[in-house]
């Protein structure tokens, strides 16, 4: 099919679940999609662990609501023994990271997509630590040419947020490296250069974000940490704002994906500063910051992986949705109808605002179908309109 341009739902079909994938990391995708899935389905409103390949991490679906919690370690408050572990059989550990595999390669594959070229391995170095260690090791290697650094820190601001939108960057990477490049700005050579020397310095990126905040922390305490996280925040809201306004399908989803990046950013900020931070009250704000980063994360990302259902298997969110609607509108009424509309738009950010009136009607087919997408091109995740504002 290289030649060919594939039906503009097929590229909507590609586009989302490569958001999914790449909207915080492909590991973090495939554990929410399968707990999500499995039969018999997991106890509501109560957190269960899950391990895959090496990876854990702290899961809670509210179905009702549609949405859920994540933590990348354990839930403060709860206790460890009442938590239920759930390890994801190896079959369901890559499923989704296949299927994009297939997608592409049933329309050309690398040759007609290149930054798609070898996809599956791709994704799977995003998981396994290939991909970190040599972005890092590149990083580093960049800050040590006197041509590059520190004039081409901007540009590799901008490279991580182009290599996001064209699906050679996870989220949570691109997250990270945002918070240092925000974190180390006006210290560069200094935060740098010991990283560089450094022995101590590990090299996957949690461990080298660890190490310059630690070096930034100690030298300067928290206030260009601090700078940093509320900068992402702002930038995700903004991202949030700018969906709301979209007019076309790929330009929502395009933000919501962007947006994904800085909340995971901005979330890992203020978790270390909470752990870091000795007085109490200190302490307590930067934890409530850290909770307010991952429930935007979880809506950005539930809705994105709504997106991906529903175009998937036949729009069977936006159907349970609307019987939802009318539901609430017979035993309840329209105010309490309204409001529902309300939290699927504003709160959980499922859908473009020019949704609204079909949902409203708890009936209508979606308004995708009469071609609001706008000219959806595979391996442009971004929508093609957001990368110069970031």
């Amino acid at each position: 099919m290289i030649g060919e341009q594939p039906h503009e739902s097929y590229a909507m079909l590609v586009n989302a679940l490569l958001r999914y994938l790449l909207c915080i990391s492909p590991w973090r995708a495939e554990s929410v999609y399968y707990l999500g899935h499995q039969d018999p389905p997991l106890h509501d409103n109560k957190w269960t662990r899950v391990t895959s390949a090496g990876h854990i991490g702290w899961i809670f679906i509210d179905r009702q609501a549609g949405t859920g919690k994540y933590r990348s370690s354990p839930p403060r408050g709860v206790d460890p023994k009442s938590i239920p572990t759930i390890e994801i059989p190896t079959q369901y550990r890559v499923g989704l990271r296949t299927m994009a595999e297939t997608l592409v390669a049933q329309v050309g594959g690398g040759k007609a997509y290149p930054s798609l070229a070898n996809l599956l391995d791709q994704l799977l170095a995003m998981g396994d630590g290939r991909f970190e260690t040599a972005e890092v090791a590149r990083f580093l290697d960049l800050c040590t040419d006197p041509e590059w650094f520190p004039g081409g820190l901007s540009g590799y601001r901008s490279d991580l947020l182009r290599g996001m939108c064209e699906g050679r960057y996870p989220g949570y990477f691109v997250g990270l490296m945002l918070l240092l490049l925000k974190a180390i700005s006006g210290v560069e050579a200094i935060v740098l250069s010991g990283a560089v020397m450094s022995r101590q310095r590990t090299a996957n990126v949690i461990g080298f974000i660890q190490f310059a905040l630690d070096s930034i922390f100690t030298n300067d305490g928290s206030e260009r940490i601090d700078r940093a996280g509320k900068e992402l925040r702002a930038d995700g809201k903004s991202h949030l704002a700018e969906a709301r306004k979209a007019t076309r399908d790929e330009v929502f989803y395009g933000h919501l994906f962007l947006g994904c990046a800085f909340f995971y950013g901005a979330k890992m900020t203020f978790e270390y500063l909470a752990a870091v931070s000795t007085a109490p009250d200190a302490k307590k704000m930067y934890e409530k910051a850290d909770y307010e980063c991952e429930e935007f994360l979880v809506y950005a990302s539930s809705s994105i992986l709504n997106r991906f259902e529903n175009l998937k298997f036949g729009w069977p969110r936006w159907q349970e949705h609307g019987r939802r609607v009318l539901e609430i509108r017979e035993t309840k009424g329209a105010a309490a109808a309204e409001r529902q509309v309300m939290e699927y738009l504003d709160l959980a950010y499922f859908y473009p605002e020019h949704y609204r009136h079909a949902l409203q009607s708890g009936s209508k087919p979606p308004p995708e179908a009469a071609g609001t997408a706008g000219g959806a091109t595979i391996g442009e995740l971004c929508g093609g309109s957001t990368i110069s504002r970031s």
